[in-house]
């Protein structure tokens, strides 16, 4: 599939519908790899040089979320990837196996979940910019103004 306007605005929607059936907050979407190699290594470490490989990645102590919209051939497997994805966010303990296929499975098919008990860091409204930033960056924030 193209990355196109309309494909990522169906990414967009998707996600959207997921999230609230999972109950967790959106992720920030992320579709090139150089968007990923862009962000601090802290958060990327392990999964850089190998982002080219995968369909998506899930970084979920950040909340960001990586699919490589070029490598799919339908929307149905996106959309299955985009659920994988956000299970990884809602299910931390799961591994793959069975009960995350079977998790994904249900969310496909439109079953709300339960929100999980632990937070999952949200992104903050930045005074400055007036803009949104995530988590990391506020912690970064704060050592520089503390070395200030």
């Amino acid at each position: 599939m193209k990355r196109t306007n309309h494909t990522i605005g169906q990414v967009y929607t998707t996600a959207h519908h997921y999230s609230r059936l999972l109950a967790v907050p959106m992720p920030h979407l992320m579709f090139r790899p150089k968007d990923i190699l862009g962000l601090p290594r802290h958060i990327t470490k392990g999964r850089r040089s190998s982002i080219y490989r995968y369909f998506g990645v899930c970084y979920r102590r950040h909340r960001i979320i990586y699919l490589a919209v070029g490598k799919f051939d339908t929307i149905g497997d996106l959309r299955r990837t985009i659920a994988h994805e956000l299970v990884h966010l809602r299910f931390p303990y799961l591994r793959h196996g069975t009960r995350f296929e079977t998790i994904i499975d249900r969310v496909i098919n439109g079953e709300q979940f339960k929100a999980y008990k632990k937070p999952i860091p949200d992104w903050w409204d930045c005074p400055d910019c007036k803009g949104w930033h995530p988590p990391w960056l506020a912690a970064e924030r704060k050592e520089v103004s503390a070395r200030a």
